[in-house]
């Protein structure tokens, strides 16, 4: 995809994400629409593409939010990585794969965060936040990741279109 495009899509997206995402939360879990965008285009454009997502859009978020700079950046592209490792391109398309690839990047990108936030020097009740927080919020968003994948989708494929109409 265009980089034009790309950027400022995933500073909307990380506004939104350190914005309006935390009144979507359900039974304490909250979305991570930033993450949900990176994985799906990870598994829609493949690695590369998506680790660039992953800086770009992580970087966002560390521009928008209150972790250290650098943080969530790195904690995305690890997330993006793994998934892009695990998800191997003849299984992209089922939904077992998106919804297990949610769960694997929600639990990296949690626990990638934590560990720099205590390496940061900031106080962190390990088992406390794994169970409580990243947990829940790696289910919440893999339940989500189908739903905004089909988005995605449906956005690369308007806007390949778009490029073959001119």
């Amino acid at each position: 995809m265009n980089l034009y495009l790309v950027a400022p899509a995933l500073a909307l997206i990380g506004l939104l994400q350190t914005t309006l995402a935390p009144y979507f939360g359900l039974l304490g879990a909250k979305p991570n629409l930033q993450l949900l965008v990176v994985i799906s285009w990870t598994l829609i454009g493949g690695g590369q593409e998506g680790l660039w997502w992953a800086l770009i859009g992580g970087l966002w978020l560390d521009l928008l939010g209150g972790a250290p700079f650098g943080a969530s950046a790195l904690a995305l592209l690890l997330a993006s990585y793994v998934v892009s490792l695990s998800a191997s391109a003849i299984f992209r398309e089922r939904l077992v794969i998106r919804i297990l690839s949610g769960l694997l990047a929600g639990l990296v990108y949690g626990l990638v965060l934590l560990g720099l936030l205590a390496l940061t020097g900031r106080p962190t009740l390990w088992s406390v936040t794994l169970f409580k927080v990243i947990v829940p919020d790696a289910i919440y968003n893999a339940v989500l990741l189908p739903v905004v994948y089909v988005i995605m989708l449906a956005l690369s494929r308007r806007v390949a279109a778009r490029r073959f109409d001119l």
